[in-house]
């Protein structure tokens, strides 16, 4: 019966791991400005060279997918959940530093992961 018990536990922990996510993004800001809305869109860039001018850096942002089998676990799901949090920052656009995936552990699924910088465009730098 106590070998049944443990056999429960073991499956119910793995399970556990299996359906939970905890997805985190985490902020450093730099320097502050207006918060916009959370929901506000900002375009993406993918190196400084994209932007085509001068921007100041607000904050640096780091965000991780959940490890669940429910929710996208890439790093377009990373950059996605850190959106909120550059609009709070007051972030003109997005610049994506690195981004990619975690590896599998027995533990945990991959998880989308990146390193971002919300940004303000100095005037010249809006095309």
């Amino acid at each position: 019966m106590f070998a049944n018990l443990i056999k429960v536990c073991v499956f119910s922990l793995i399970l556990l791991s299996l359906l939970t996510s905890c997805a985190s993004v985490r902020v450093k800001e730099i320097k502050h400005d207006e918060a916009k809305t959370s929901d506000c869109q900002l375009p993406v860039f993918r190196n400084a060279s994209e932007i085509g001018g001068a921007y100041n850096v607000l904050c640096d942002l780091e965000s991780i997918t959940g490890s669940s089998l429910y929710v996208r676990r890439t790093a377009e799901a990373a950059i996605k959940k850190a959106m909120p949090a550059a609009c709070r920052c007051g972030a003109d656009a997005v610049l994506v530093i690195s981004s990619g995936r975690t590896n599998l552990s027995f533990f945990s699924w991959r998880r989308g992961v990146a390193t971002l910088q919300a940004v303000q465009l100095n005037h010249s730098a809006i095309r």
